[in-house]
């Protein structure tokens, strides 16, 4: 083998280690990509979470100021107070339903606000592509919307 032969290859290929980069920055951007897809689906949940706390918390007051008790019951997705009309909405591709949890149990009927303020409690779960948010309603008809 010549002299000026030595140390020189053939190069037709990558190295282990360009490979490996390679595969790093793949993944990098994959999760990048992920985590900003269920950033926007996070949000959309987090605002109907609210629009679903806020109409818990004024069926609550109606209760109150009429001095009647009111029910909020869910058919499909959509929550609505018996008596006086009122509805909140969620979008087609959002899941929504009564869920038990080991203090609150699942309404049969809704939940119901009484005009002292208490309630029967009950769980909201709504729930988009893997991304959940609890509503919860206490005895005491306190809302709280958690992740």
């Amino acid at each position: 083998m010549p002299m000026w032969a030595i140390g020189h290859r053939n190069n037709t290929g990558f190295t282990l280690l360009e490979l490996l980069v390679v595969l790093c920055v793949i993944g990098l951007l994959s999760a990048a990509g992920s985590v900003v897809l269920s950033g926007s689906e996070g949000r959309q949940i987090s605002r109907n979470a609210l629009a679903v706390s806020e109409f818990l918390k004024a069926v609550r007051r109606s209760a109150q100021t009429n001095g009647k008790a009111q029910r909020v019951e869910m058919a499909g997705r959509s929550l609505s107070a018996v008596g006086d009309g009122a509805m909140v909405k969620t979008p087609g591709n959002m899941a929504m339903r009564f869920v038990a949890t080991g203090k609150i149990h699942v309404p049969a009927d809704g939940i119901v606000f009484y005009p002292d303020g208490s309630s029967t409690g009950g769980v909201i779960e709504l729930s988009l592509k893997g991304v959940t948010r609890r509503i919860e309603v206490d005895s005491q008809g306190r809302v709280n919307a958690s992740k």
